[in-house]
């Protein structure tokens, strides 16, 4: 790897304390300070986690100037929802997480299903009700997101 390629790699992995800028709708906030370290395992921290092309094709299909993670895919700021072994509730319409209910986006039905949030995994939730997150794609391992403190 070319050295002014490494700088992105060691800033999307919590090498180094940084700034980062947001751009997106889906999460309140515009400047994040990411933290070097593990990310906390607690319910509305702010993340970033980079989605794999195939998985965030849905997005950039409306959104192509999203930030893009060295190595590949898109770079998403969100919280976390869910954590490990939440119960997690789905109808036509919402989702429910302990504390929370998300609306799935207008037109796009679901089939009613109960589940957990998997052992090492958490659930992403933008803030907005359009936000693509893991209603869409589904939980993200918690050791492939990196801990955002928001700024402002």
């Amino acid at each position: 790897m070319l050295p002014w390629m490494l700088a992105p790699w060691i800033i999307m992995h919590g090498l180094v304390p940084c700034f980062r800028l947001n751009t997106s709708l889906s999460v309140k906030g515009t400047l994040f300070l990411v933290l070097p370290g593990k990310t906390p395992l607690e319910r509305g921290a702010y993340v970033e986690h980079c989605l794999p092309e195939a998985l965030a094709a849905p997005i950039l299909a409306v959104a192509s100037d999203l930030p893009r993670c060295p190595g590949g895919g898109v770079a998403l700021v969100k919280r976390i929802a869910g954590l490990p072994f939440d119960p997690i509730t789905t109808t036509a319409t919402k989702l429910r997480l302990p504390g929370q209910i998300l609306l799935f986006v207008p037109g796009v039905a679901r089939q009613p299903q109960s589940d957990l949030v998997p052992a090492g995994t958490v659930f992403l939730a933008g803030d907005a009700v359009r936000s693509f997150d893991s209603r869409y794609f589904g939980t993200v391992p918690l050791a492939d997101t990196v801990h955002l403190l928001r700024i402002f």
